[in-house]
């Protein structure tokens, strides 16, 4: 997960663990998220979209321009309030996003479509 939010980044993790996973990598910093990814290996990526360092979607094109990452799952999160930025994240690629505040049901359904995909 890569939240720079405190606030947002507990409640997802809380909800993570109610739908049964306990693995869960975290971060603020989307660069040290790209660092982690050269050191274990990830079945989902959860990120906000807009983060100080690098956004969501710059994120996401830097996981897609390796082949290594380019499967993995990805479900972006964004605030209610810059829904515009749903538009750019799907015109950049991202299949699946979540608008907070996160919806325990909503999180687990694009998480299981993701997963099953």
């Amino acid at each position: 997960m890569v939240e720079d939010d405190t606030d947002s980044m507990t409640l997802l993790l809380h909800y993570l663990k109610e739908i049964g996973y306990t693995n869960i990598s975290k971060t603020g910093d989307p660069e040290e998220a790209l660092c982690l990814l050269n050191n274990e290996s990830f079945d989902l990526i959860i990120s906000d979209h807009y983060m100080p360092s690098m956004t969501g979607i710059e994120f996401f094109k830097a996981l897609k321009a390796r082949p290594a990452w380019k499967d993995i799952p990805f479900l972006m999160t964004t605030s209610e309030g810059r829904k515009h930025k749903i538009t750019e994240a799907i015109s950049a690629g991202v299949r699946s996003y979540i608008t907070k505040p996160v919806d325990k049901e909503n999180l687990q359904t694009k998480i299981n479509r993701l997963m099953n995909a």
